[in-house]
C-alpha cells in the first residue's frame, strides 16, 4: 500500500492529485481570515475590512513567494514551470513582501492608515505561517541538518526523510510552534493596545529573530543564498525585519510621547485661560462691589441731606 503522506498526495478526484500541502496552505489561509474577521469585530471595523484585505494581499503574497523563491534558488525556469506553484517553491519571505506591497497600494487607495491594516493583518499572517509549515512536513522539505544521535531520533525533535534515508532536525515543526507562542502574544497585545503599528513592530521583531536562527539550522539545500555567496538570503532579511521593527516601534513612542504632550500643554492652556477667566470675573465682582459700596454711600449721603432740610423747614 501506497503511503499518501510521504508522496504528498492526499487523494485523487478523476485522476487529478490533491494534495496535502494545497490543502494546509487553503486550511492556513481559511484560518487567517476567521482570524481578522474577529480582530475586526473586536476593534469595530467594517465586516468588509478583512475580505478587502485578502482580495488585495492574497495574490500579491502568492506572486511575491514565488519570484523570490526564483530569484534565489540559483536555477533557470521556463515560463511553465515559473507558474507551477503546485510543485512546490514558495518564500515566506517572499510571500510577506508581496503582501506588504498589496497592502500600501490598498491604504493609499481606500485612504486608509497603513499601520492600521498591518496590525490587522499579521495575526492572521502569523497563524497562517504556523498551520502552513506543515506543509513542509507533506513535502519533506524546509528541515534541518542531520540528527546523527540515535537518542535524538524522534519526531517531533526530529524528522526522517525517505528519499535520504536519513533523521534530520524538524526545523519545520519549531518554527509551526514559535509562531503559535508569536499569534498568543499578538492577540494579546492587539486587545491591549489601542495605538497603531505597535502590533506590526513586534511581529517583525520576534519572527525576525526566530526565523534568523533557524535558518542556520537547516539543510544547505533547503537554504537560498544570495548570488554566488555563502549568504543565506532569509537571515539578511530577517536581519532587516528585526531593524525595521525597532524603528517603528520607537516611531510610534515618540509620536505618541508628542500626542501626550501636546494634550497635556493644551490641558495647561485651558487651565490658564480658566484661571485669568476665573482672576478676571473676581476682579469685576470687585470694581462692581466697590461701585455698590459708593451708591449706597452717596445715597446714604443724599439721605442725609434731604432729612435734614426737611427737619430744618419745620
Amino acid at each position: 500500500m501506497v503511503n499518501l503522506l510521504e508522496i504528498g498526495v492526499a487523494f485523487e478526484i478523476f485522476g487529478l492529485s490533491i494534495k496535502w500541502y494545497g490543502i494546509i496552505i487553503a486550511t492556513g489561509v481559511l484560518v487567517a481570515v476567521l482570524v481578522a474577521c474577529y480582530n475586526a469585530k473586536f476593534k469595530n471595523y467594517s465586516k468588509d475590512f478583512p475580505y478587502e484585505i485578502l482580495l488585495w494581499c492574497f495574490p500579491l503574497a502568492i506572486v511575491g513567494a514565488r519570484v523570490y523563491y526564483i530569484l534565489f534558488s540559483g536555477e533557470s525556469y521556463t515560463f511553465v514551470e515559473a507558474i507551477s506553484i503546485w510543485n512546490g517553491g514558495l518564500a515566506i519571505y517572499g510571500g510577506i513582501i508581496g503582501g506588504l506591497i498589496g497592502l500600501i497600494l490598498y491604504s493609499l487607495i481606500r485612504n486608509q492608515n497603513l499601520l492600521k491594516v498591518t496590525d490587522l493583518v499579521v495575526p492572521s499572517l502569523v497563524i497562517a505561517q504556523a498551520i502552513g509549515r506543515w506543509g513542509n512536513f507533506a513535502n519533506q522539505e524546509v528541515y534541518g541538518t542531520v540528527v546523527n544521535n540515535p537518542d535524538l531520533q524522534w519526531f517531533p525533535f526530529a524528522v526522517y526523510i525517505d528519499r535520504l534515508q536519513e533523521w534530520h532536525y524538524a526545523t519545520f515543526f519549531y518554527e509551526s510552534m514559535i509562531c503559535v507562542l508569536i499569534f498568543v502574544v499578538l492577540m494579546i497585545i492587539f486587545r491591549k493596545t489601542k495605538a497603531f503599528g505597535i502590533i506590526s513592530g513586534v511581529y517583525l521583531i520576534l519572527y525576525g529573530i526566530e526565523r534568523y536562527f533557524l535558518e542556520g539550522m537547516r539543510q544547505e539545500s533547503e537554504i537560498l543564498f544570495i548570488g554566488d555567496t555563502n549568504i543565506p538570503v532569509s537571515q539578511v532579511v530577517s536581519i532587516i525585519c528585526v531593524i525595521a521593527g525597532l524603528g517603528l516601534l520607537i516611531y510610534v513612542t515618540v509620536m505618541k510621547l508628542k500626542k501626550v504632550r501636546a494634550e497635556l500643554a493644551m490641558q495647561n492652556n485651558n487651565s490658564n485661560h480658566l484661571q485669568n477667566l476665573a482672576e478676571t470675573t473676581e476682579s469685576n465682582n470687585k470694581i462692581v462691589n466697590a461701585t455698590d459700596v459708593d451708591t449706597i454711600k452717596e445715597n446714604a449721603e443724599q439721605k442725609e441731606i434731604i432729612e435734614n432740610k426737611v427737619e430744618n423747614k419745620s
